[in-house]
Formats: structure tokens, sequence, C-alpha cells
């Protein structure tokens, strides 16, 4: 067969593999828990996170004293310390796949599990009490999709005959505003709005160098959405406190644009695409119990649903096919506080620990995740700092997954910022 001739079936191949191919690997491929629009780590994402929630069995729905409980259950922010406050939480996470894509699904092949490296802040808020109120806003990076990169060689007596490239990024952050407010003596209520804007990119590319010829597709998708958190929190006394929180169904919006290209030195084909796709969310609703054992030691048990069977996800146009189930995550965890004088000030030192269990909603595959979760951290009236992490692994997929998320946190309090608002009354 001549260049011109294998051009052509090249060519010929590639179309083919656009309008057809795709439709036959959905029946072939089992990526499991790594679909497209998959969150790397889990799906079963709620909150934001923080070193505090983080180290306690990601506390959420009674996370007091923080205003991470903003995207958890903002009428916690109620029942914190009052004055104004700050928080960062920047998170370090590092999961390890098999399945996903063309990788380990009868494409490519892999000797073990793949590790994907992410780092960067997950949280930025602040809360201030003005007048019975408590008002908040937040920053938060909620969902991360990227996925390990792929850099694929076939070569033979030193020459590079083919090179296949997978790479995937992307992630969704949430702007958000709440307000909460104590009705009585024991019970607080919270309202969040929160604002979606993310993105979702994925690249293929084959380069076939001695044939000369470059096969690719690009597709890139803009998220945008809305979503309202609800919340409650009644405190029967000193010590017991029961939380609420409630995520209605909600739709993302996925706008996304896709590029097609064969190239080569005879012929150049591009075909453009685009599409304005709705991915249906589920509703999520959790409780939560908080009990103060003494006044250093405190513990608390969460139970948070996920109604995935009512997702729903469209791709370019067309609805892929989701079977999932719904989802009960529990969790505890503990904390407590030790006090000491250093430098003539109060200092505390929190120390936290937790256990998670974490059942993913596929249904081809019993898949869950155990968690075990400790931190530690010091501060005074000024600031606390903290650091914690959770080691995710998993059980019912044979490949022995893993997701490990390591969270710093800073809160700057009210006796700081109070502080620097005098020195700026001053000048």
């Amino acid at each position: 067969m001549n260049y011109g001739s294998q051009v052509r079936v090249l060519f010929i191949f590639f179309i083919t593999y656009l309008l057809f191919i795709p439709n036959e690997l959905k029946a072939q491929l089992s990526p499991e828990q790594y679909l497209e629009e998959s969150p790397l780590g889990s799906w079963n994402n709620f909150g934001a996170d923080s070193a505090p929630s983080l180290g306690a069995g990601l506390r959420q729905i009674v996370l007091l004293n923080s205003g991470a409980s903003l995207l958890g259950n903002p009428a916690a922010l109620a029942a914190g310390s009052s004055g104004s406050v700050l928080d960062f939480s920047f998170r370090f996470q590092q999961a390890r796949l098999y399945k996903f894509w063309m990788v380990n699904t009868g494409v490519l092949s892999t000797t073990g599990n793949l590790n994907c490296l992410t780092a960067g802040l997950s949280y930025a808020g602040f809360s201030s009490r003005i007048k019975g109120w408590t008002l908040a806003g937040a920053y938060a990076q909620t969902e991360n999709y990227s996925r390990p990169k792929i850099d694929y060689s076939l070569t033979r007596n030193g020459l590079l005959y083919e090179q296949l490239l997978l790479s995937q990024t992307g992630r969704q952050e949430v702007y958000a505003v709440g307000l909460a407010r104590s009705l009585g003596c024991r019970l607080s209520f919270g309202l969040t709005l929160a604002v979606l804007n993310g993105y979702l990119r994925r690249n293929f590319e084959e380069i076939l160098w001695v044939e000369k010829v470059n096969l690719k597709d690009v597709r890139n998708q803009k998220i945008r959405g809305r979503y309202l958190v609800f919340g409650l929190l009644y405190q029967f006394n000193e010590k017991l406190a029961l939380g609420w929180s409630l995520i209605p169904p909600y739709t993302r919006k996925f706008q996304g644009t896709s590029l097609s290209a064969f190239y080569s030195e005879e012929t150049q084909v591009e075909i453009p695409g685009a599409g304005n796709d709705r991915v249906r969310m589920p509703l999520i609703t959790g409780l939560g119990a908080f009990y103060k054992i003494s006044a250093a030691l405190d513990i608390s048990a969460e139970a948070i649903y996920f109604g995935w069977k009512s997702y729903t996800f469209n791709y370019f146009g067309e609805t892929l096919e989701r079977n999932f189930k719904n989802i009960l995550r529990l969790s505890s965890g503990l904390s407590y506080k030790s006090t000491f004088r250093f430098l003539r000030k109060q200092w505390e030192a929190p120390y936290y620990a937790g256990i998670m269990i974490d059942p993913q909603p596929m249904t081809d595959v019993r898949s869950t995740y155990y968690y075990l979760t400790f931190g530690s951290g010091m501060g005074n009236a000024d600031f606390l700092l903290i650091l914690s992490t959770a080691i995710g692994l998993e059980k019912g997929s044979g490949h022995n997954l893993t997701n490990q998320k390591v969270c710093l946190s800073l809160q700057l309090r009210p006796a700081l910022l109070n502080k620097f608002i005098g020195c700026r009354k001053q000048k």
C-alpha cells in the first residue's frame, strides 16, 4: 500500500470513529467511578473542605465556629462566636485511579493505579455578626475533574512511530453569600445562595510520526448554575445540638465547544461542534448531632443522603446512561481542646479524629471509601492555625483506589480584626 492509500485509509477510519465508534464504545468501556464528569476522589461532595471539618470526620452539618459552615449548614453561623472572622483553607489532594476514559477500559492498559495530584485554595470566606444577624460570604473550590496525564509512545528500533496523548482538567468554583439568625434562645436558621462557575477540558491527540498524520479531539465546557442551602440548628442545652441541612435539586448548565481534526500532508479536515447541555443534580439532605462531653471534649455524628437515582447527564446533546443508586454517607468525629499560657497569652491546641463511610453511587460495582481522619492546630484570641488530613481507602472495585486530602486552615479571629480596624480608625 503506497503512502497516499495509507492516508486515505486513516482518514476514512478517523471519520468512522467520529461518527460511529463512540456509541459502540459505551457498551464496551466500563470506567466505573470515573466517568466524563466524575469529581476527583468521590461523587459525594458536600460543603467545603477545611481543616476543622476534615479532621473531625468531614464534619459539616454541626461545624461550629467556622465560616465554612456557610456551604454545609448556614444556621451554624449564628451559633458561632460574635464578631468578624476570616477563614482561609488550602487543600492538597492525591487520588489513585485505575479505570477512566480510554485507560484500562479496552484501549490502553497500565500495570497498576495512576496518581493524580492537585493543590490550591479550597475555601476563603468571612462572617460577621450585625444586630442579631450573621452575614457571611465565601469562595470555595468544591469539585475537581482532573485526571492523570497520559503520554504513550510506540518506538521500534529507536524510531518513534506513534504517540497518544490524553489529558483532562477542570474544576467547579462556588461563590456564596448567606444569612443566619437565632430564632429564640435555642433555634437558629440559615440560608445560602451559591453561584457555580467552572470548566471541563478533555483533549485526545494521536500522532503517527512516520505517516506524518495527526488526529485530535478537543472538548471544552463551561459550567454554570445556582443552588440554595437551607439549614437549621437546634440547641437542646449547653451540651447537645442537632442540625439539619437541605440542598434542593438544581440544574447545572454546560456550554461546550468541540473540535475533531485530521491533519496530514495531503489532507486537513476540521469538524467543529457545540452543545448546550443541562445536568440535573440530585437532592442532598442530612442530619447531624453534636454533644459536648466536657468543656474540652466533644463528639459529632452525621448522616448525609444523596438522591443519585434522579441524576441525569447530557454530553454535547446526548443523554448518557447513569444508572445510579441513592447513597447515605455516614461519619463521626471527635475534637479535644487543651489550653496553656505562653508569652503572657492564653493559647489553645485543638486535636481532631474521625471516621467516614462513603459509598459510591454506581450500580455496576459496589465501591465504598473508608476514611480515617485526624488533625491538630494551635492558636490564641487573634488566630487559629489547623492542619488535618483524611485518608480514604476504597473497597469493592478490586483495584484498591485511594483518596487522600490534606488541609491547612487559618482563621483570623475577632480580637485581631478589631485591633486592625482600630488602627485604621486612628490613622
